[in-house]
């Protein structure tokens, strides 16, 4: 399953449509297979974003065979794995926060006339079943994309629904934001005074405050169309008060209760949301109060601390308003910046969230204010490596974003420490940085790892040699955290080598072969600015020799790679590969190698062997890799000018082939510059994105005796639990970020928006960093915003 889920995302579009087709028939063949639903999810649900439009005609018709068509009426469905299937992946969309690639389904089959009376009669009849969070599910994306019918009398109970402050209210909420227009005028006199009063009372859960007034907003323009503007400002100015009044008695209160506690992180909420849709601004005062909150924690009440998500809400009322006033930024940007420097080890659960909202309230006012942010852009780098994977995830796509949208630039040390993230003990860290480096800044600017491989050799090894090109200022914590000097890091350096050169075309590679021989080989040959008796300089000249020992940059496998490449374009290629310019080329790089690359090597085993360095083994085994490349009559004139070179190289052979098999086996010819510890961990994070497949068929009768047996040995399906995965609406226009609260039992785990748009955001699903993950291959840069999961407990 694995392999086929791969081919999901190949090059090629017609492997993609054929793995998306097959992965869909194995899992309407075995329905009950948990694991197999997950892989299906995975792989085939997100190309609904393919940069194809024939591949996403796959994924719906997939989806359709999968989801729509199997939904029946409530009063024949018989809840068996088939019947049950399209709930269980309703279910699975939900939990894995991809309700937005649903919507985006469920939009094309609109456009298509696909969505017909009869299914949403039939979806409608599971409202108040068993299948009732997975029904809503499905209506929430459908409303987005249609107006349907009938919805009046399934939103008419929304008194009974709201108060319940649930994942199914933030569902029904959804579907109430955008079908309103079917209730009549005195439902929704109604309506309006019921949210107004429970909002007033802070009686409902901050992740739902910011829908009710994108409803309230709706309704309160359409009852009151002459002065709609007036008697929202009136109401909004009104429940500002009482918010304030409710924040300012933190300072004033000695000992509350838990619930009152509850009651002011709605207040904090209801604020900044109520200010977003007004003119007023909230008073100093106010203001004060949210950033003492910040400042002086470990000073209040022990029960105050016990409010797991007041720091963080006053985290994104605070950056809402330094969005809107830039007197404001200055005064709360020194205190985000101050808390991307804290530790995540003591509550871990609230610093999280606290943490990961300051970076993405930092993020967004950089986007408004980038001089204000860029003396913190270094603590937020240092936050890549934080203890917690959520903290390193949101930094890692924060600052990809900033890179791409251009408001910091390349030129600094941030791509370097983008791609130590390489290394992250993080599997899934690991791929979305792949992801992100590919898919966005690759695509973006093709010759950035080739302008940036020289110096990426000396920030690394955190040499700072005065005549050698290299330098970034770094505090000692910077330098610490974010460089990989000596032996020990040797692994970690080679596997960030081994993915940019992967990235490198054959002009690339030949004019990197040329620098690192004249700018850092030649240097230590015949200048000494890089001395190789320091630590520092010998993981420099290590480090330069396994890059050129590299199999992506020998003669033998350029030209192997090139005639497997090319039967495996990508059918939108647009640009064949020239192989007379290859070939060019590679007679460019056997030139450069015979001429200026073996006499430099030479030079450098003899300076190295009178040095008596441990690296003289690593230079002879480099110089017998490049020499072994030509035969003899190509190295006429090396071995004229160097005699004694032939006999040499001999010896040297024979070592190896003196060394036991099994020492044979683990060097190769490549021995000296690659850790075959982790040789594993390089194929998964430099493989090839072509491999040859070949897939076997099984016959029906197999297939059905398999899924009968299978059925038989009592493998049944799960019923549909009730996830809590709401977050905003990821097709908001807001400028800032989504920031994450943590939310404690029992207040429905959702995400609060930094709104600065009068249409704040209602529950819907965001971008998760294991989603970009997923959409490998497939976003467009149109479609490509930065959304961030809900950090859980």
């Amino acid at each position: 399953m694995r392999v086929i889920s791969d081919r999901c995302r190949d090059p090629t579009l017609t492997v993609r449509q054929f793995a998306v087709h097959v992965l869909s028939e194995i899992l309407q063949q075995f329905p009950h297979n948990s694991s197999l639903l997950d892989e299906w999810t995975q792989a085939v649900i997100p190309q609904i974003y393919d940069i194809e439009v024939k591949v996403q005609e796959k994924v719906l018709e997939c989806l359709e065979n999968v989801l729509l068509n199997r939904i029946m009426k409530a009063s024949t469905y018989i809840p068996d794995a088939a019947n049950n299937l399209p709930w269980k992946v309703l279910e699975k969309l939900s939990n894995m926060k991809m309700r937005k690639h649903l919507s985006k389904a469920c939009g094309l089959w609109i456009k298509n006339g696909v969505i017909t009376n009869t299914v949403i009669s039939n979806l409608q009849s599971h409202i108040g079943t068993d299948n009732n969070i997975g029904a809503w599910i499905l209506l929430a994306a459908l409303v987005e994309n249609m107006k349907i019918p009938t919805m009046d009398k399934y939103i008419a109970n929304y008194k009974e629904i709201i108060q319940k402050n649930d994942y199914h209210a933030s569902l029904v909420l959804h579907v109430l934001r955008h079908a309103w227009c079917v209730l009549d005028r005195n439902c929704l006199e109604d309506l309006h005074q019921y949210l107004y009063n429970c909002i007033c009372l802070f009686e409902i859960t901050f992740n739902l405050i910011s829908i009710c007034l994108d409803i309230l907003n709706a309704v309160l323009r359409y009852l009151h169309a002459e002065n709609g503007s007036q008697v929202m400002e009136a109401n909004m100015l009104k429940l500002m008060e009482l918010s304030e009044a409710e924040i300012q008695s933190l300072s004033l209160e000695e000992s509350v209760s838990l619930t009152q506690e509850t009651l002011k992180v709605r207040a904090i909420c209801t604020l900044g949301h109520a200010s977003l849709l007004c003119t007023n601004k909230i008073s100093s005062s106010t203001l004060q109060a949210l950033e003492r909150l910040l400042l002086q924690w470990e000073s209040l009440p022990e029960v105050t601390k016990e409010t797991k998500n007041l720091q963080a809400s006053a985290v994104v009322i605070l950056c809402q308003q330094a969005l809107r006033d830039r007197e404001i930024a200055k005064k709360v940007t020194p205190i985000f910046g101050k808390l991307m420097l804290q530790e995540t080890y003591s509550e871990p659960s609230i610093k999280t969230a606290v943490k990961i909202n300051a970076a993405k309230a930092l993020a967004d006012i950089c986007v408004r204010f980038t001089d204000l942010v860029e003396p913190y852009l270094p603590d937020m780098c240092i936050s890549m490596k934080d203890s917690n994977p959520g903290v390193r995830e949101a930094i890692i796509v924060i600052f990809t974003q900033l890179l791409l949208e251009d408001f910091i630039k390349m030129k600094g040390p941030f791509f370097f420490h983008i791609l130590t993230m390489l290394s992250d003990a993080d599997s899934m860290i690991r791929e979305l940085t792949i992801f992100l480096v590919e898919e966005k800044l690759l695509a973006k600017n093709k010759t950035l790892i080739f302008k940036q491989f020289v110096e990426s050799i000396y920030h690394y090894n955190n040499y700072r040699s005065h005549s050698a090109f290299c330098g970034h200022r770094l505090s000692d914590r910077e330098r610490k955290l974010l460089t990989l000097p000596g032996r020990v890091n040797q692994d970690k350096r080679n596997i960030i080598y081994e993915y940019m050169l992967q990235h490198l075309d054959a002009s690339a590679k030949l004019k990197l072969v040329m620098k690192l021989t004249k700018n850092i080989l030649g240097e230590i040959c015949d200048h000494n600015s890089i001395d190789v008796t320091t630590e520092e300089g010998a993981c420099v000249l290590k480090d330069v020799m396994f890059i050129i020992g590299n199999n992506r940059l020998q003669l033998s496998s350029s030209g192997e790679k090139q005639k497997d490449d090319t039967p495996e374009l990508d059918e939108t290629s647009n640009t064949p590969i020239n192989n007379n310019a290859v070939n060019v080329i590679i007679a460019a790089m056997k030139k450069h190698n015979l001429d200026n690359l073996l006499p430099t090597l030479i030079a450098l085993k003899k300076k190295l062997a009178a040095l008596k360095s441990h690296l003289e083994d690593d230079a002879e085994s480099l110089l017998f890799k490049i020499y072994s490349e030509y035969d003899e009559e190509q190295l006429l004139d090396v071995l004229n000018e160097y005699p004694e070179l032939e006999k040499e190289m001999n010896h040297y052979q024979r070592k190896l082939k003196d060394k036991p098999t099994s020492e044979n086996d683990g060097r190769g010819a490549n021995s000296s510059f690659i850790n075959h510890r982790n040789h594993s961990e390089l194929l998964d994070l430099c493989r090839q994105s072509t491999p040859k497949i070949l897939l076997h068929r099984l016959s029906p009768s197999m297939i059905m005796r398999y899924r009968n047996k299978s059925i038989d040995s009592g493998i049944c399906s799960q019923q549909l639990a009730t996830p809590c995965d709401d977050t905003l609406d990821p097709n908001s226009t807001h400028l800032e970020r989504l920031l994450s609260i943590q939310t404690p039992p029992p207040e429905p785990n959702l995400v609060s928006s930094t709104s600065t748009s009068t249409q704040n955001s209602c529950p819907s699903d965001s971008f998760t960093p294991k989603e970009l993950l997923i959409r490998h291959r497939s976003l467009s840069k149109r479609e490509y915003a930065p959304r961030y999961k809900f950090h859980k407990k």
